[in-house]
């Protein structure tokens, strides 16, 4: 297999196991001598990466991204860093009457809480409140 792909074992062993990445006339020289088994494209790692299967912007601030019958949609992470995700984010999806709603748990998160900060009056400690309703309850029993 070596020869036919014109590397040496040494050569061939390290990309088998992952540890050097072939160059494309490599990958090609491999893939003609596995007929096809093993391809170009996934000895370069870009298998499956055709710009039609992966999401990619629009001029207008949206994005495109199609939706294969074997295969998640791709959001890379061009695009969630495009739109404020961070890493250790995690994404939450609503369905709405015009589509889908994506925000990030922290996001989602925080507008609950300044939500919920416009029901507590100023100078009022909710904490406190819970303390001396706790307090109360356990005077009673």
């Amino acid at each position: 297999m070596a020869r036919a792909a014109g590397v040496s074992k040494g050569g061939l062993s390290s990309i088998k196991s992952g540890k050097a990445r072939p160059s494309l006339d490599l990958a090609k020289r491999i893939e003609r001598a596995t007929g096809g088994e093993v391809t170009a494209a996934s000895l370069l790692g870009i298998e499956n990466t055709t710009p039609e299967s992966r999401a990619r912007p629009l001029n207008d601030g949206r994005w495109f991204a199609p939706v294969g019958t074997d295969a998640p949609v791709e959001l890379p992470a061009e695009l969630l860093r495009a739109f404020g995700f961070e890493p250790g984010d995690a994404v939450i999806f609503r369905q709405t009457r015009d589509g889908v709603l994506m925000t990030s748990q922290r996001k989602s998160i925080r507008r609950i809480q300044d939500e919920l900060a416009k029901l507590v009056r100023p100078g009022e400690s909710l904490v406190d409140e819970l303390i001396a309703e706790r307090r109360a309850e356990a005077a009673r029993e």
